[in-house]
């Protein structure tokens, strides 16, 4: 250990060992100038590690750049007899089954990043070339304060011998890049609109279910899912530009409550690895220009959802909510805007399509119509053979069983679900003889509402108990309208351009 003293009597640097058997450090002569123009010492790094500039071509990495973590932990693990290293301490990870549950405790790891110091590795590319990658992983400058305390300015210099590699230099970084991309075509992220400081703050990420599994009529499921493929294609985007239309889509998803509105949207959004970007226009926090601006600053590859579109405004274009700051036109301009991204998916959702003004779903601003129905003799049959996938046989009769049980009453998807997760633990010989338990959760539901209808009438109820109950009375009024026994599937098309690839609408 050495300490510099400056003499002031001569105006010079003199040094002054603490101890006299250390040797006192070179003092570097003062910089000429404020900067650097190379990334790395081009004299230590040829006398030290063999490495000629003039023969190489190289790439700097930042420490503050994502590829900076990457690289310095596929240096850790993949470089030549490594003998550096930074550990990072983590901990484990589970299932998504043990974190639910509790199955297992999480235990700290620690993962061997490279240190400071020069890295080698040899990489091969697909056509059977090989070359060699030298990374000198070093720490520049003085320390020097920041927001979070002391540090020093550290970088990644990652190597290719040739000058002229610069292509198996951009290959291997991009190598480095995707080497840890997991496939997860079946998760999607949730952002929702942050109204106090304007912008998509992400919720969560999902794992979506597969579009196997939502049960819907065949015809319904299938319109969706083709007029999506032929939107989402090289050929419609060309379409698109070539005429001159917003290249965008819209659905207007409606009918009875808990018909599988929302399981087909995540399935949608897990199949096509889509954002759901889900909003409440009736805030009225929201007015028309934060409307417009939310859509067009979503993220991109984004679905963008405004559920129960109908309590925003009446067939009249009068506001539903007197708090609510957004005008119809401005609700419309949101859709249409010009200066929205290209590739935007709208899906709106509502309970009463005839509800909403025919201005709000008109051709071109809304593309597709999908109606929801209540469960339909197909949809019953697919849905116990998605919990008994072993027993084909038996999907019929359990069908029949449930009709001869509800008669002319009608039974949404969603207490169809309900009753398998109440019977997961009986065998299907034996579920068709519990179906009954179907009848009473209606009955039950149905005394529930009188109760809250009774109160209201004698003005005992309460705010939330009178909108529910209007609810349930309107919906049962639109089952009641309907076929009891229908199995038809209705879906309404409407088009402004027609994909290329798509037919039939």
């Amino acid at each position: 250990m050495s300490r510099i003293l400056r003499d002031t009597t001569q105006g010079s640097m003199s040094h002054q060992s603490s101890f006299p058997d250390l040797v006192p450090a070179h003092v570097p002569a003062p910089a000429s100038d404020g900067f650097e123009t190379e990334c790395f010492d081009a004299e230590a790094v040829r006398a030290r590690f063999g490495i000629d500039p003039a023969k190489h071509c190289w790439a700097e990495v930042a420490s503050g750049a994502p590829l900076y973590s990457q690289l310095i932990a596929y240096f850790g693990t993949q470089g030549e007899q490594p003998q550096s290293f930074a550990p990072k301490v983590g901990m484990q990870r589970l299932s998504d089954l043990e974190e639910l549950v509790g199955t297992a405790t999480k235990t700290k790891t620690v993962a061997l990043r490279c240190g400071l110091g020069l890295f080698q590795l040899r990489h091969a590319f697909a056509d059977g070339r090989e070359v060699v990658i030298k990374a000198l992983h070093q720490r520049r400058g003085p320390i020097v304060g920041g927001r979070c305390g002391p540090g020093t300015w550290e970088n990644l210099v990652v190597f290719v011998e040739g000058a002229e590699n610069r292509g198996a230099l951009q290959a291997f970084l991009e190598h480095v890049v995707n080497a840890e991309t997991e496939d997860t075509p079946n998760t999607y992220s949730i952002y929702r609109w942050h109204v106090e400081s304007e912008y998509w703050r992400h919720a969560s990420t999902k794992t979506s279910r597969h579009i196997d599994s939502v049960v819907l009529p065949t015809e319904t499921k299938d319109k969706v899912i083709g007029d999506l493929d032929a939107f989402l294609s090289k050929e419609s985007f060309q379409f698109y530009n070539k005429h001159g239309i917003p290249y965008k889509r819209s659905y207007l998803f409606h009918g009875v409550p808990g018909a599988g509105k929302t399981s087909l949207l995540t399935a949608i959004a897990g199949k096509y690895r889509r954002n759901l970007c889900i909003m409440q226009p009736t805030d009225p926090r929201i007015t028309d220009d934060a409307l417009a601006e939310a859509i067009k600053e979503a993220p991109s590859r984004s679905i963008i959802v405004l559920e129960d579109i109908d309590a925003l405004f009446d067939k009249n274009r009068d506001t539903k909510n007197s708090k609510m700051n957004i005008s119809f036109s401005g609700l419309l301009n949101a859709l249409d805007g010009v200066s929205n991204p290209d590739g935007q998916i709208f899906v709106l959702t509502t309970n009463f399509r005839e509800n909403l003004d025919s201005a709000l779903i008109r051709n071109g601003r809304v593309d597709l119509h999908v109606h929801f129905s209540h469960a339909t003799a197909e949809q019953i049959e697919k849905l116990f053979l998605q919990f008994y996938p072993e027993e084909p046989a038996l999907a019929q009769p359990f069908r029949e069983a449930v009709q001869q049980q509800l008669g002319e009453r009608p039974v949404n998807m969603a207490a169809m679900q309900h009753f398998f997760i109440r019977q997961m633990r009986t065998p299907a010989r034996d579920v068709t003889t519990a179906v009954h338990i179907i009848l009473d959760d209606l009955n039950e539901k149905d005394a529930e509402a009188s109760t809250r209808q009774e109160k209201r009438d004698g003005g005992g109820g309460k705010a939330e108990d009178t909108a529910e109950t209007a609810a349930e009375v309107a919906s049962a009024a639109q089952a009641a309208a309907a076929p009891a026994a229908s199995n038809v599937v209705h879906v309404h098309v409407h088009t402004v351009a027609q994909p290329a690839g798509s037919s039939g609408r």
